[in-house]
Order: structure tokens, then C-alpha cells, then sequence
């Protein structure tokens, strides 16, 4: 089930770990495929997790269901320049996030 959801998402390096239905309402959680991110400040691929995070972020209906993405936000620690930073989320725009805790 959780590979054909994430064929019908169709997000490149996502993937959907788990579902679960509410009413109308189908909530995906979903995670990057990749295990590091580069690092925006110094441009270096990072490995080191810092934080885990959870936002929620609506996504476009699939038939009469309602679908909202729990996304697993990743913070990274960089070991070259010492900054944290958030994986960047292509499929996602800044303002769609809301946090879940």
C-alpha cells in the first residue's frame, strides 16, 4: 500500500512511510529518500542529523479525500562551517508549513 501511495503522489525522492484515514480526511506521512542535504551556508553534503521536525502541509484532494502531507522535517548539523540547517523541501513552499507537535 505505501509504495502505491507514493507512486500516486508522484514527489521524486519521497516517500510515504505510513497512512492513516480519518473520515475524509487521508493523512500520508512522508519523508526524503536521501540520507544527507547540502549545506547552504558552505555548500558541503551533510550527513550529521541535528532535529527531527514535523509539519503538516495540505496536498491536492485524491478523489473525495482530503489529503494532508506529515511531512518529517530533517535538520542537518554541518561539520565543515558548524551551522544547522532544514533540508531543502522541493515540493513544498515556505508558507504551506505548519508544525505538529
Amino acid at each position: 500500500m505505501k509504495r502505491i501511495l507514493t507512486q500516486l503522489l508522484n514527489l521524486s525522492d519521497v516517500v510515504v512511510e505510513s497512512s492513516l484515514q480519518e473520515g475524509s480526511v487521508l493523512i500520508l506521512s512522508v519523508s526524503k529518500k536521501t540520507k544527507s542535504a547540502v549545506c547552504p551556508q558552505c555548500g558541503k553534503k551533510s550527513e550529521h542529523l541535528h532535529q527531527n521536525q514535523k509539519s503538516l502541509v495540505k496536498d491536492l484532494p485524491m478523489g473525495d479525500k482530503e489529503v494532508i502531507l506529515n511531512v518529517n522535517r530533517r535538520r542537518f548539523k554541518c561539520k565543515t562551517c558548524r551551522k544547522t540547517f532544514n533540508e531543502k523541501l522541493d515540493f513544498v513552499g515556505f508558507s504551506c508549513l505548519s508544525e505538529w507537535n
